[in-house]
C-alpha cells in the first residue's frame, strides 16, 4: 500500500482534541488506557468522556491535563467556546496533570489531585495519523519517531534543530503563494514539524496542515482552535506553528515526504560541481542525481563525488522544479532559491541564499 498523507490529515482533523483512536494517552512513564481509567474512577463509559482541558497553575498561567467530563458537556463546540478551560466544566475528574514529575492540583475538580502526571502524547498522536496514511510506525517519543521517518527512502529532512527565524523563512517561502514565487510548495500537509531544546533534544512533534498550520497533542492545537492562532504580518495569514517554538523547545526540525516528481530530472545539467559566491565568500557545491547536495569551503580539496561523503553539517537537498530550483541546507537552516525556469538555467546562475544574493558557476 502506498503512502496517502491525505488520510493522515483526515485522521488528525478528527482526533486532535481527543484521545487517540486506540483509546490510549501516553505520559512520560506509561500509556493510560481510557477504559481502565474509567473503571478506576468508577465511572460509566456511557456517561463520561475523556478530554484535554487547561487548568490554572497560578493567576496567569495554564497547563493542560486529561479529564473526565459528562458526555453531555464534552462536545467540541462547547470546549472551543470555553477556550478549553477546565473551569467551564463541572463536574469533572482530574486524570493526569501536565508536568513530568509532581502533580498539580485542580481545586475545582472532584478529586483535586490526579493519579497520573506527565502528558507526553505528541509522538503517539503523530504516529497514529501516519499509520492511517500507510506508514508503519508506532512511536511514543519524538526521537524514535524522527529516527524511523528519517530512515525512510521517501523523506528529506529540510531543517534539523534550526532557529525559528530560519524555519520561518523556509515555511513562508514554501507556501506556494503568489506573494513569493507563485510555484507549488515543497512543504505539504502531512509533513512533520518537530521542536527541540537548547540541548539539541527533540521533545515535541506536530503534523503540518499547510498554510502555516499544525496540529498535535499535547497541548492540543489545530487551525480550529482560535486561541492558539497568531497573525503573520508578512503573509497576512493566521498561523499557529510558531506557538510551538517557545522557551521550552525553541528549535525547529522539518521532515518532508518527498514525491518522485521533486527529484532531479535525469541528465539534469545541474548535477555535478558548482562554485558558489555569497557574501564575498566562495564555496564548492555538489548536486547529486538523487536530490542530495553537499558543500565545502573553497580551501578544501575536491575529493568527493557524492553528497553522502560530505560532513553531516554540510549536507542538504536540492529540488529541481520546473519553475525554480530550491536548496535546503539541513543543519544550518539556510535556504536558497533560484527563480529561474529549468529550460533557462545556465552558468552562471543567480539566486538568493537567506534572501541575500548568491551566484553559482558550473565547474
Amino acid at each position: 500500500m502506498g503512502v496517502d498523507l491525505k488520510k493522515a490529515i483526515e485522521h488528525a482533523n478528527i482526533f486532535w482534541p481527543d484521545p487517540c483512536e486506540d483509546n490510549t494517552v501516553y505520559t512520560k512513564l506509561r500509556g493510560l488506557n481510557i477504559a481502565t481509567e474509567l473503571r478506576n474512577f468508577h465511572l460509566d463509559s456511557g456517561e463520561w468522556q475523556a478530554v484535554f482541558l487547561n487548568y490554572w497553575v497560578d493567576d496567569t498561567n495554564v497547563l493542560e491535563g486529561l479529564y473526565f467530563v459528562p458526555i453531555s458537556t464534552a462536545d467540541l463546540a462547547s470546549r472551543i467556546a470555553a477556550g478549553f478551560l477546565a473551569d467551564h466544566f463541572s463536574p469533572r475528574f482530574f486524570v493526569c496533570s501536565w508536568r513530568d514529575s509532581g502533580a498539580d492540583i485542580d481545586s475545582g475538580s472532584i478529586n483535586r489531585l490526579p493519579p497520573h502526571t506527565g502528558l507526553n502524547d505528541c509522538a503517539h498522536f503523530v504516529s497514529e495519523c501516519l499509520r492511517h496514511a500507510g506508514i508503519p510506525i508506532s512511536a511514543t517519543d519524538v526521537d524514535t519517531l524522527l529516527g524511523v521517518l528519517r530512515a525512510r527512502s521517501d523523506t528529506k529532512t529540510l531543517a534539523w534543530l534550526v532557529n525559528v527565524d530560519q524555519a520561518r523563512r523556509i515555511i513562508r517561502v514554501n507556501l506556494g503563494s503568489s506573494i513569493f514565487t507563485g510555484t507549488p510548495s515543497v512543504l505539504e500537509p502531512g509533513d512533520i514539524i518537530a521542536f527541540g531544546n537548547a540541548k539539541q533534544q527533540h521533545i515535541h512533534s506536530t503534523i503540518y496542515l499547510g498554510n502555516e498550520q499544525v496540529t498535535h497533542h499535547t497541548v492540543v492545537n489545530h487551525r480550529n482552535k482560535p486561541n492558539h492562532q497568531g497573525f503573520d504580518p508578512v503573509t497576512k495569514m493566521k498561523q499557529n506553528w510558531e506557538f510551538e517554538s517557545n522557551d521550552v523547545h525553541p528549535l525547529v526540525t522539518i521532515v518532508h515526504f518527498a514525491k518522485p516528481s521533486e527529484g532531479p530530472v535525469p541528465g539534469s545539467t545541474m548535477i555535478g560541481w558548482w562554485k558558489a559566491v555569497w557574501h564575498g565568500q566562495t564555496f564548492f557545491y555538489y548536486f547529486g542525481a538523487d536530490g542530495r547536495a553537499g558543500w565545502m569551503p573553497s580551501t578544501a580539496r575536491i575529493t568527493s563525488s557524492t553528497p553522502h561523503m560530505f560532513p553531516r553539517q554540510q549536507r542538504g537537498y536540492w529540488f529541481d522544479g520546473f519553475f525554480d530550483m530550491r536548496i535546503f541546507w539541513t543543519h544550518s537552516g539556510s535556504f536558497e532559491l533560484y527563480n529561474v525556469p529549468r529550460p533557462s538555467r545556465g552558468s552562471p546562475l543567480s539566486g538568493t541564499c537567506n534572501d541575500d544574493p548568491i551566484v553559482l558557476t558550473q565547474l
